[in-house]
């Protein structure tokens, strides 16, 4: 998928790594990283993923060092594609709200 590697190229800093999984990009990031890559995938006018539809937890109970990955799922209405981003957090660690950006994240 082309957006994929247009994706690395353009953030390479951001992204740690990026899956393609039944024609969705995924991609993993660092949780300091989440705004800045969300407020980018909304607003940049190739990707325009402007409607968070989903924001979920998985719980890896004895998963170190990481016990929680967290999955927002975004999608471009104007290109007819979802992109989902995953960040990891430890089991005492807290991570910003996304509200300022999506209403939908309340």
């Amino acid at each position: 998928m082309d957006e994929a590697f247009y994706l690395a190229n353009i953030l390479p800093k951001f992204i740690s790594s990026f899956d393609i999984y039944k024609n969705d990009l995924h991609i993993i990031i660092d949780k300091e990283k989440v705004e800045p890559v969300l407020n980018f995938l909304k607003t940049h006018l190739v990707f325009r993923y402007r409607t968070l539809f989903d924001i979920c937890c998985i719980d890896f109970l004895k998963r170190h060092p990481y016990r929680f990955q967290l999955v927002y799922g975004l999608l471009s209405i104007k290109n007819s594609k979802r992109i989902f981003v995953k960040t990891n957090v430890k089991e005492k660690n807290s991570i910003m709200s996304m509200t300022s950006l999506f209403n939908s994240a309340n």
